[in-house]
């Protein structure tokens, strides 16, 4: 494994363990929301040709709001698989941000944060990214049928050949966009404390180096608020 294999690895799993326990913390604390997807992602590039032509991913995504209205948005993205260009990698963590919890349950949540990402084989050059996410979460009274929407821009640093990847928003140098169903069994197992986890459907679209790249993605959503 080369050193720049080894630090990845590293990195992603120093940003995992640091996520997790952020994440961790306000659930224990009280008045705050915690809701998380484990997925598995298709995705296929629009031109056919690209580096994620028939990729298929795992990923881990988690975000806090440790508050009872206005507060803070924290979180963790990690995503590992194969595709075209080889093994793919991704980790993110999300330190910095403000939410909105509104209703009973439901948030949207604005937060930035810093991350890698590359490919093994060099058909995706590592390179550091500086995510903004805003996403809302539509989790009413937790209800059985929850929606989720995600937008995501990425500045990178550390590879040329990933810079103003983006077309349909050229600040940018990677896009992404995200909406999805979480399908929820609601349990109440103390007074006051809402859960609910089941299925999730979703697709996405992606817009890095330059190509467009569509995907769609099933698997098991959670949530926890009080």
């Amino acid at each position: 494994m080369s050193q720049r294999s080894r630090c990845a690895h590293a990195g992603i799993a120093a940003v995992s363990a640091a996520v997790a326990f952020a994440v961790a913390g306000p659930a224990r604390a009280g008045n705050a929301s915690v809701s998380g997807l484990v997925d598995l992602r298709y995705q296929s590039d629009l031109g056919g040709d690209g580096a994620l032509e028939n990729a298929l991913t795992a990923g881990l995504r988690a975000r806090a709001l440790p508050g009872r209205r206005l507060t803070t948005c924290l979180g963790l993205d990690a995503r590992g698989g194969a595709g075209a260009g080889g093994a793919l990698y991704a980790a993110e963590v999300y330190p910095i941000g403000i939410g909105l919890r509104h209703g009973r349950t439901s948030q949207i949540g604005l937060c930035a944060g810093v991350g890698l990402a590359g490919a093994s084989g060099g058909a995706v050059p590592f390179a550091w990214t500086f995510p903004l996410e805003l996403h809302w979460e539509g989790t009413g009274a937790f209800a059985i049928v929850r929606p989720l929407l995600v937008a995501r821009a990425s500045r990178t640093a550390g590879a040329v050949a990933r810079e103003d990847g983006s077309e349909l928003l050229p600040i940018a140098d990677e896009l992404h966009l995200a909406a999805g169903l979480r399908v929820f069994l609601p349990q109440e197992p103390l007074p006051g404390l809402a859960t609910g986890d089941g299925v999730f459907l979703g697709i996405t679209y992606d817009e890095a180096l330059g190509a467009r790249i569509l995907g769609v993605a099933v698997g098991y959503g959670f949530a926890a608020g009080n």
